[in-house]
Formats: C-alpha cells, structure tokens, sequence
C-alpha cells in the first residue's frame, strides 16, 4: 500500500486507486454519511464514498467496528474516541490514515528542554491533520 510507506509505525493506512465497488455485504455509506454528501456530483460522491470506505477498513485493523465518518465544523474527518486519522483524495487515488495514540505516561522531567532530538516527534500530514508518533531524525540543517 501506497500510503503506508509514509506513516509511522503506529498508524495503519488503507488506499484505493479509482473508485472500486463495495465488496459483497459491505454497504458504501452510512445513512449520515449519505445526508452530508446528498447534494454532490458524481464525482466528488465517489471521492467521498471510497475514502469512507479506506477510513472504514483502517479502522477495522485498528480492531474497531465501522462507524460513521462524519464531517467535523472545519471540513476534518470526525473520528471515533480516541482514534486520530486523516482522509485523502486526489485524482484517481483515494486513502486514510487511523492511530490510536498512545497513552501518556507518568512524566519526568525531561533532560533536554524538547526531550533529545531524536526522540522529538514528526508529523506526518495528510489534508492538514497530523499523526504525531514517528521518531524524527535529528535536525541537519538546509
């Protein structure tokens, strides 16, 4: 899979390129999914349908049920409780991103102001939503 070749190791990905059918049994939307997307064209509602779609089976390796992926107030994936994600199109080739971040631990403080710089965190961006979870190479300069 395309998408997994950019996301840290806690992150599971799902892509499809085109716009596949459902497989037998599996339904495109749910009933609240299909109202936000009622008044589009055919193209943005394949868009839609299919990113749903890789959102859904992300979740599922996740060990989650499929759910409604609603749309938040700023356009962003609404994602299930402690779930973060992101979703992704473009011309032919659709995709989504979920992790469960971890918990945070009993802190101490940390040697370095940030921590060292290897441990720092990089996000990955898919649509303007970050995964934080990955180990970032230390800064080299430009």
């Amino acid at each position: 899979m395309l998408i997994e070749r950019v996301l840290p190791p806690v992150a599971v990905g799902e892509d499809a390129h085109g716009d596949p059918p459902p497989a037998a049994g599996q339904q495109a939307l749910f009933p609240a999914e299909e109202r936000e997307i009622a008044g589009a064209g055919d193209k943005r509602r394949r868009e839609f349908t299919t990113a749903r779609r890789c959102a859904r089976r992300a979740l599922t390796r996740l060990g989650l049920a499929p759910v409604p992926i609603s749309t938040g107030p700023t356009g962003a994936p609404a994602w299930p409780a402690g779930v973060t994600g992101s979703i992704t199109h473009c011309d032919g080739y659709r995709a989504a991103a979920a992790a469960r971040p971890p918990r945070p631990a009993a802190r101490r403080p940390p040697r370095h102001p940030l921590g060292p710089p290897a441990l720092q965190c990089q996000g990955v961006c898919l649509q303007g939503l970050f995964v934080r979870h990955a180990p970032r190479a230390p800064f080299r300069g430009r």
